[in-house]
């Protein structure tokens, strides 16, 4: 509004106070009346926001619900971390184990061994040229992988780093015992381990580190252990090839026999269970503190009567309340069959003995029921092993265009006569399974011996024998440290009375073969026949590209989750391509993570009712406005017209001075 100044000048009066008290009589009522409205929209638009933190926070609470791997956890546990630990995953079986340990894999050290004083400058130069490191184990298995180390200045600093640099897992290290300076070289453990180094010197002589002029400080040797019965020799003192989906690290040898167990770990779902619960109770507090009425006092929540509160209400609850179809054949297809209860007054209650019963008697329903991920195929000849976690429910093609083999070694017809090693013996052999040699391999037994003094037929002893060859095969310490195995198949063909053996590895892809490495030649195993090699297979899920291990398909990117097991019929028929689509149904966790998103989201519920309470208090603000312009108006009438009324009252004054004047001035006039 326009400043008022001078007025009253010729009335007397005061009327800057009069016109602004007339301005502000004008506007009171109607400025009260949006400042009212606006006070409200406001507490309303700060319900509404403390609403979505209240949904958001209740969402975070039932985030690992959502998970099949959260109901799939299990926990490794050892008797005696000081001789062991172990870690599993979550494919890893319940079950236990007997674990005795004679001794931990041990690395070679060697060390320089020069002649007094010694090396005593570790930055003087003894010479150029290279080292070449060979493992015992790649001698043994005729790898031929030899790693060569250029030594560009010579000193012990340079050799140090420069084998540390090579990376082909020896560790240098110079240390100084009082008088010289030592290169100490220690190797990976385990006797494949062990050492062979070459010096070949450019200038100077670099024979020092050359294994003939080295000290061996500390020899190489296995892990040797028994679990269950079996003894194992590893490489290693971290062995993951054992026990399938569990890996033990070994600490130290020991007397006592030592328990593994592997069991269930449900600790964390049940804690997930209870915060689902107070999470959704204190979701149900928030809103209740937006939309409560008491009648006794006549308070109520900003909310009240707002649908918007009432259909969140509604929704949630229907989602909870609303049993499941995911296994039919269950009966835990509710919150409340698993002792999520809902309570008089609308909150929910956890009967943890309920739950627990449910996840002891039927843990892939509670599973199926909360997070989802039961699953079917249309193809018998593909298995569901697992099933992503982050993928909703749906159907997803499955396509194996190349099925993956396994390698294979197939011997010529031997007589099944033959099958007698008692005398002559023992008949030796070596056999070569995925690259990695056997150690040599015995037999001194006829086979048609029966055990109980009566003789077998040549097809029996030839069952036999070959159950025996596939044992002995895969109870040998170094396929079994390498976890390499095989499967006998034998062929008897009676008109012939001839036998044949066909020897399989366990493992699918290129990686698979079979090679025989020493002559059994009276069975026809003979190094001069050819295995053939193993195939990998070509795959895809949901369209995007897949990795098959064996006849395990594993899917990547959103799909990474995904494992198919190909079973072995289908794996081994060659190219012909094989096709499912995979049907995943959906969690109650997931619907309701779904539900909660429709409500946050940018166009959802609430920020439609937020854009609205936005645009009143704007259009709020533009009538503000529009009153202010109109009291400015009023007041510009209302000073117009005063001033006009003072101008007025100023020349009825001076008019009034006049005629006093004049009246004084008469003669005889009296003064009062």
């Amino acid at each position: 509004m326009a400043a008022i100044s001078s007025l009253g000048v010729g009335s007397g009066l005061d009327i800057k106070g009069l016109v602004s008290s007339l301005i502000e009589a004008e506007g009171a009522a109607k400025s009260a009346r949006y400042d009212r409205r606006e006070t409200e929209y406001q507490a309303k638009l700060s319900m509404y926001s403390t609403m979505k933190s209240a949904l958001s926070d209740f969402q975070g609470t039932f985030s690992q619900l959502k998970l099949t791997s959260s109901f799939s956890k299990v926990f490794a546990s050892s008797s005696n971390d000081t001789m062991f630990t172990a870690t599993a995953s979550r494919s890893a079986d319940v079950s236990s184990y007997d674990i005795e340990i004679d001794a931990i894999a041990a690395a070679q050290k060697l060390q320089t061994d020069v002649a007094p004083p010694g090396i005593s400058d570790k930055t003087l130069s003894m010479g150029t040229g290279t080292l070449t490191f060979e493992f015992q184990g790649d001698i043994d298995n005729a790898t031929g992988i030899s790693h060569t180390v250029d030594i560009n200045e010579g000193s012990l600093l340079d050799i140090r780093d420069s084998i540390n640099d090579k990376n082909i897992g020896v560790t240098a290290n110079v240390l100084y015992d009082g008088s010289a300076y030592q290169l100490v070289i220690t190797s990976k453990t385990g006797e494949e381990g062990n050492l062979s180094i070459t010096a070949s010197s450019t200038t100077g002589d670099l024979s020092a580190f050359a294994s003939a002029n080295l000290k061996e400080t500390q020899a190489s040797s296995n892990a040797l252990l028994t679990i269950d019965g079996v003894s194992i020799t590893s490489q290693t003192n971290n062995i993951s090839n054992i026990i399938e989906n569990v890996t033990l690290d070994l600490k130290s040898a020991g007397t006592t026999t030592e328990k593994l167990t592997i069991e269930k770990d449900d600790s964390g779902v049940k804690e997930a269970v209870q915060g689902f619960v107070d999470g959704f109770n204190g979701l149900m507090e928030t809103l209740n503190t937006a939309s409560f009425y008491n009648e006794e006092t006549g308070n109520s929540g900003i909310l009240i009567g707002d649908a918007t509160v009432r259909g969140i209400v509604s929704q949630v609850r229907n989602v909870l309340n609303t049993s499941a179809s995911n296994d039919p054949f269950s009966k835990y297809n509710s919150f409340a069959s698993l002792g999520i209860l809902t309570a008089r007054d609308g909150t929910l209650e956890f009967d943890s003995d309920k739950f627990n019963a449910a996840l002891e008697t039927e843990p892939d329903a509670v599973k199926h029921l909360l997070a989802g991920g039961k699953s079917s195929s249309t193809n018998n000849d593909i298995n569901i092993l697992s099933i992503t976690d982050n993928i909703g429910a749906g159907s997803y093609n499955v396509e194996v265009g190349q099925q993956p083999k396994q390698g294979s070694w197939t011997g010529n017809n031997f007589a099944a006569s033959n099958l007698n090693f008692s005398t002559g013996g023992p008949f030796d052999f070596k056999i070569a399974v995925d690259g990695v040699n056997s150690n040599s391999i015995s037999i001194n037994k006829n086979y048609f011996d029966d055990g109980a003094g009566g003789s077998l037929s040549s097809e029996n002893a030839l069952s036999a024998f070959s159950a025996d060859l596939q044992n002995l095969i895969n109870a040998d310490s170094n396929l079994v440290a390498s976890g390499k195995s095989v499967t006998v198949n034998p062929s008897f063909f009676s008109g012939t009375n001839n036998g044949q053996l066909n020897i399989v590895s366990s493992v699918y892809g290129v990686s698979s073969a079979v090679a025989i490495v020493e002559d059994f030649t009276e069975v026809s195993m003979q190094a001069s026949i050819a295995g053939i090699p193993g195939v990998d297979g070509t795959a895809t899920i949901g369209g995007q590209e897949a990795t098959l291990n064996g006849n395990i398909l594993t899917g990547s990117g959103i799909f990474a989750g995904f494992q198919l097991e190909i079973n072995g019929g289908a794996a081994g028929t060659g190219s012909d391509s094989l096709f499912t689509s995979i049907t995943v149904k959906e969690g109650k966790m997931s619907q309701l993570s779904r539900l909660i998103d429709s409500f946050l989201e940018s166009d959802g519920l609430l920020d439609s009712k937020t854009d609205g309470l936005n645009a009143s208090i704007n259009d709020i603000n533009a009538q503000r406005q529009k009153l202010e312009e109109r009291l400015t108006l009023i007041e510009a009438r209302y000073i117009k017209q005063f001033s006009a009324m003072d101008s007025l009252v100023a020349q009825l004054n001076t008019t009034s001075s006049f005629l006093q004047n004049q009246l004084a001035s008469l003669p005889g006039a009296r003064q009062n």
